[in-house]
C-alpha cells in the first residue's frame, strides 16, 4: 500500500477514494491480480486504519476520501535492505527491523543526455546487439535441430515448437 501511495504521489496525486484502493492495486500490481477483490478490500481497510493511526493518511470528505498528510520518502535499510516508505510524521526507522540506519533509495535512471552518447558507445552497443542476435540465432538453430532429431527418433511427425 505504501508503495502504491508513494508512486501515485510522485505523479501528483494526493487524494484517494477509500473504496477504490483495493481495485487500483489489483490493476497495477501483478501480485494482486488474481486476488479476491473482497478480501483485498478487507485488507486495505485494515491497512488504511493503520496508516491513519501513523498519520500517513487522513480522512477527508465525510470519511469517503483519504489524503496523504506529507510526502513519502523511499528509504533502504542498511541492515536488512528492506525498502521503507515513510512519511515525515513517522520516526525514521526501518519498518521491518526497526533500525535507524536508513539511506535514500533512488531508482536507477538514465542520465538526462542518455540518447546523446558518443559514436564509439553506439558502435559498442550495435556490436553487442549483433553478437547477441548471432548467439541467440545459434542457440535457436541448435534447439530446433535437437527437437527435430528427437521427434524423428521417437517417430513423431510434428515438430515441437517452443519459445526462448
Amino acid at each position: 500500500m505504501r508503495d502504491h501511495l508513494f508512486r501515485q504521489s510522485n505523479q501528483g496525486r494526493e487524494k484517494f477514494q477509500k473504496d477504490q484502493l483495493g481495485k487500483e492495486m489489483s490493476k497495477l500490481y501483478l501480485r494482486y491480480r488474481t486476488s479476491d477483490l473482497e478480501k483485498l478490500n478487507e485488507l486495505t481497510e485494515i491497512i488504511i486504519e493503520n496508516l491513519i493511526s501513523h498519520q500517513v493518511l487522513q480522512r477527508v470528505e465525510m470519511d469517503t476520501s483519504l489524503q496523504i498528510t506529507s510526502r513519502l520518502s523511499r528509504l533502504k535499510c542498511s541492515n536488512c535492505y528492506y525498502i521503507s516508505y515513510l512519511s515525515r510524521n513517522e520516526p525514521r526507522n526501518c519498518l521491518r527491523c526497526s533500525s535507524s540506519e536508513l539511506n535514500d533509495f533512488h531508482q536507477r535512471r538514465h542520465p538526462e543526455n542518455w540518447h546523446e552518447r558518443s559514436k564509439a558507445d553506439k558502435g559498442k552497443n550495435i556490436k553487442w546487439l549483433f553478437f547477441r542476435e548471432i548467439i541467440f540465432g545459434i542457440i535457436q538453430v541448435e534447439c530446433v535441430n535437437v527437437f527435430e532429431r528427437l521427434s524423428v527418433e521417437l517417430g513423431e511427425i510434428h515438430i515441437v515448437q517452443t519459445q526462448y
